[in-house]
C-alpha cells in the first residue's frame, strides 16, 4: 500500500492528511474540518427540464454548499436526451448535475472516496458513435471547463468502464485526451481514488492509486507517462503539471449525457455518482 494512500485510512480522519502529496478535503460527508483552505465550499447545480438548482457560494468554509453526497439527474428527467438550463457560464444544452469547488491554488492532485453507479445492462440506454454518459470527478484549470488542462476519474456508461484520464484543451476542437483503463475497478463498489502528476518539466506522467474502501482488494498503484499527443498539443503541459507551486483551478464532480444518448432512465439509485469524500493534493 503506497504512502499516498496510507493517511486516508484512519478511522478518525482529520481535515488534512499529509503524505505525497498532502491531501486536503474539499467535501466530506462527516464534516470533519478544522481550518478553511481557499478551495473549500463552492456550488452545486442541477439543470434539466425546467429545474435549476444552484447553491450559494461561500456560505461557509466547511464544505461545498449545499453538499449532495449523491449526484443524479434532476428528478423530473426520466429519459434522455433531456434539455438542460441556465448555468453559471450560460445555457447548458443537456441535463446535468454537478458540484464545483471555489478556485484553489497550489493543487498537486485530486481524489475521492465514492462509487460510480452505472452497471452494464442495468442502464438501458442507446448510445450513438462518439456519444456517452459520463460520471466524473476531476480537476480543471477553468471555471467553465472551456479549454485548459484537466485530469481525474470517469465512468463511461456505454461499457460501464472506469478510467483515469488526463488532457489539454479540453472541450475544444483541439482537445488531446487520454483514457487509462482501470482493469478490475467496477461500478457499484466504493473505492478510494487518487491521481497526481509526477516527473519534471520535460517528461511527466501521473501516479494513480485505487483501492476498495474496505481494503479488500489488491490496490492499483501505477505510473502512467504522458502520451506525446498531449505534449505535442501543449508544450507547457509537463512544466505546469509538475510545477513546485502546483496548479490553480477547480475540483468538480458531475453526471451528464451527450445529446446522442437516448432512452428511459432507471431509478436514481442505479444511476448516480455517490461521494463520501472529495480531496485535493496540496
Amino acid at each position: 500500500m503506497t504512502m499516498a494512500l496510507l493517511p486516508l485510512f484512519s478511522a478518525n480522519m482529520a481535515q488534512e492528511q499529509c503524505g505525497t502529496p498532502c491531501w486536503t478535503d474539499v467535501m466530506n460527508t462527516d464534516q470533519q474540518f478544522t481550518s478553511p483552505p481557499n478551495i473549500l465550499s463552492g456550488n452545486y447545480y442541477s439543470l434539466g427540464q425546467g429545474i435549476v438548482v444552484a447553491g450559494a457560494t461561500n456560505i461557509s468554509y466547511t464544505e461545498i454548499t449545499p453538499s449532495p453526497s449523491t449526484l443524479a439527474f434532476p428528478t423530473n428527467v426520466t429519459s434522455l436526451p433531456a434539455e438542460g438550463g441556465p448555468g453559471p457560464c450560460g445555457t447548458v444544452g443537456k441535463a446535468v448535475s454537478y458540484m464545483a469547488s471555489n478556485p484553489g491554488s497550489g493543487i498537486k492532485g485530486v481524489g475521492f472516496q465514492g462509487t460510480f453507479n452505472a452497471p452494464l445492462g442495468g442502464v438501458p440506454l442507446t448510445y450513438t458513435p462518439n456519444n456517452n454518459l459520463w460520471e466524473a470527478v476531476f480537476f480543471n484549470e477553468n471555471t467553465c471547463y472551456n479549454g485548459g488542462r484537466e485530469y481525474g476519474f470517469e465512468l463511461a456508461g456505454s461499457v460501464s468502464g472506469i478510467y483515469a484520464y488526463y488532457g489539454t484543451n479540453e472541450n475544444t476542437p483541439s482537445v488531446a485526451h487520454i483514457n487509462l483503463s482501470l482493469a478490475g475497478v467496477s461500478p457499484q463498489v466504493s473505492y478510494y481514488f487518487e491521481m497526481y502528476p509526477i516527473g519534471n518539466s520535460s517528461w511527466c506522467g501521473f501516479h494513480v492509486d485505487v483501492i476498495k474502501s474496505d481494503f479488500s482488494s489488491q490496490p492499483i498503484n501505477n505510473d502512467y507517462w504522458v502520451d506525446p499527443s498531449v505534449t505535442d498539443a501543449d508544450s507547457q503541459f509537463c512544466a505546469v503539471m509538475t510545477s513546485a507551486t502546483g496548479e490553480t483551478g477547480y475540483v468538480s464532480a458531475g453526471i451528464e449525457a451527450d445529446p446522442g444518448v437516448s432512452g428511459w432512465l432507471p431509478s436514481s439509485s442505479s444511476l448516480n455518482l455517490h461521494l463520501e469524500r472529495v480531496f485535493v493534493g496540496k
